[in-house]
């Protein structure tokens, strides 16, 4: 009669395959041996095999079931490692342990379960050996709000902006080395602000404040400083802003009795009579014939009447002007008497020569010369107008309208 395999040998055969059961088939414990076969969270696991294999074999400790050998030390295959001991409680893999002695732990970023513990200083943690972290953050070491960073070797502050340092604990100083070009730098957290000096702007404090923006000058052209500003003056004027018309009649450059009026960087002078020139300084010519007695006694009587001197058809009437007469030009003249004599002012060109003379004429209608007293005397040209300027005067003054 032919022998019958068991239930459970059958079951592992066609679960793990029939040359994995010759390996371990006598030494498969029975479920009184072992009240763990099976147990999902005893076996090794096939992640374990496929970590540990070199060349496509792993050392595995096999869990025998037998108090005097425990465990069997195997070499095998990576896929049979997965086939047919992955389910096998006990059994583990032979790292840190290759006699089985129950002295293996699982190194750090092993698959770990709770067959074989974890190295000292690793522990499993989700599914993976890592090691031991103390938590150095607690209490935080790091300073000024940073935040701190636990690690297998240490911690590691993050530092907020404006902090560095291990510990975050010292603030940098942003003023060092000093941005201000011109101003004094105030160092805040992660900032800094320069108080710049009088004349100075922008962040930096390297910009020149347009001090003549808007131009402050009146009348001239505005030169920018450092926190100041000067007015280039247009000429006749002065003050800060070229705002005043500067005085040219201060002092008074008038001479001789001369009134000044002043203008922008000029001014006129208003000289009295006898005197000519910018300043008043030139005396006005006189007429030379003036120091004449004849001339002074013609200046002290009375205009001919009217209608005297009709005859004298060159130069009619008691006063006038000539152009051209002959060889003489620009002529003025005057006849004057007092009813016993009478006489004639003259002044004007004779050629290119001026002139002035007095001449004792006919009281008839005539008024000609008639070998009387006569005063012939060459002068300037300024000579000759003051001569007929006075000639002219006594005319409008005593109503002897020169024609």
């Amino acid at each position: 009669m032919k022998r019958k395999t068991p239930l459970v040998l059958m079951s592992l055969f066609t679960l793990l395959g029939a040359k994995s059961v010759i390996m371990f088939s006598g030494c498969t414990p029975t479920r009184a041996e072992d009240d763990h076969l099976g147990s999902a969270e005893q076996v090794l696991t096939a992640s374990q095999c496929n970590y540990f294999a070199v060349n496509g074999k792993v050392q595995i400790c096999h869990r025998t079931g037998s108090a005097e050998n425990p465990y069997q030390v195997l070499k095998i295959s990576e896929q049979a490692c997965i086939n047919a001991h992955a389910l096998h409680a006990g059994d583990y893999v032979a790292v840190n342990d290759p006699t089985c002695q129950g002295g293996g732990c699982l190194p750090e970023n092993a698959p770990c379960d709770a067959t074989l513990p974890c190295c000292d200083g690793f522990h499993c943690q989700s599914g993976t050996c890592v090691a031991n972290v103390s938590d150095h953050c607690a209490p935080s070491p790091c300073q000024n709000g940073s935040t701190c960073v636990n690690d297998a070797g240490g911690y590691t502050c993050t530092c907020l902006p404006g902090y560095a340092g291990t510990n975050c604990e010292t603030e940098i100083d942003e003023c060092a080395p000093n941005p201000c070009v011109n101003g004094t730098c105030l160092d805040g957290v992660d900032f800094y602000q320069c108080a710049c000096a009088p004349g100075w702007t922008g962040t930096d404090c390297d910009i020149l404040i347009d001090n003549c923006d808007p131009d402050p000058c009146l009348h001239g052209i505005c030169d920018n400083g450092i926190n100041a500003y000067t007015c280039l003056c247009d000429p006749g004027y002065e003050g800060q802003n070229c705002e005043v018309d500067h005085d040219d009649c201060n002092p008074n450059p008038c001479q001789n009795g001369g009134t000044c009026v002043d203008g922008v960087n000029s001014y006129t002078c208003q000289c009295p009579a006898g005197y000519s020139g910018t300043n008043c300084e030139t005396p006005a010519s006189a007429c030379p014939c003036s120091s004449a007695p004849e001339w002074q006694a013609a200046l002290a009587a009375s205009p001919l009447p009217a209608g005297s001197c009709s005859g004298d058809t060159s130069w009619p009437g008691r006063c006038g002007s000539a152009a051209n007469d002959g060889q003489y030009s620009n002529m003025v003249y005057l006849r004057t008497g007092d009813g016993s004599a009478a006489w004639a002012l003259y002044s004007g060109f004779y050629g290119s020569d001026p002139f002035c003379a007095i001449y004792e004429v006919q009281t008839d209608s005539s008024c000609s010369y008639y070998g009387g007293f006569e005063k012939y005397l060459p002068v300037t040209s300024a000579e000759a107008s003051a001569c007929q300027a006075e000639i002219l005067s006594w005319a409008q003054q005593n109503g002897a309208i020169c024609d």
